[in-house]
């Protein structure tokens, strides 16, 4: 069993949740369904989570920009995050491309 210690919901449907064991779950929200683990950032329980506020473009385009979250954990540690949003109709970034690990997830 895995204890969630903390939680924080981004657009366009991410929902983080920092555990008390095993690092951070995603989920996609509206589909309700596990896509994926970020481990490797912390060796104890992740307590806190928090995001920039990532308010989009300018434009109105509806593209959200490159976003930093920031997760604590009970071992003293903060961890950051990047994370990139793009349409499903275009290629992935280049970040992205060039991780090692990405975690991709189609909301």
């Amino acid at each position: 069993n895995r204890f969630v210690w903390s939680m924080l919901h981004m657009r366009p449907g991410l929902m983080w949740m920092g555990q008390e064991a095993h690092g951070i779950a995603l989920f996609a929200s509206k589909k309700q369904e596990l896509v994926g683990h970020l481990t490797g950032g912390h060796s104890g329980g992740v307590s806190c989570l928090v995001a920039d506020d990532g308010h989009g473009d300018a434009e109105g385009e509806g593209e959200i920009p490159m976003r930093k979250v920031w997760s604590g954990s009970n071992d003293f540690t903060i961890q950051q995050w990047l994370v990139e949003t793009w349409r499903s109709n275009r290629p992935a970034p280049a970040l992205v491309s060039r991780s090692s690990e990405p975690v991709v997830a189609d909301l």
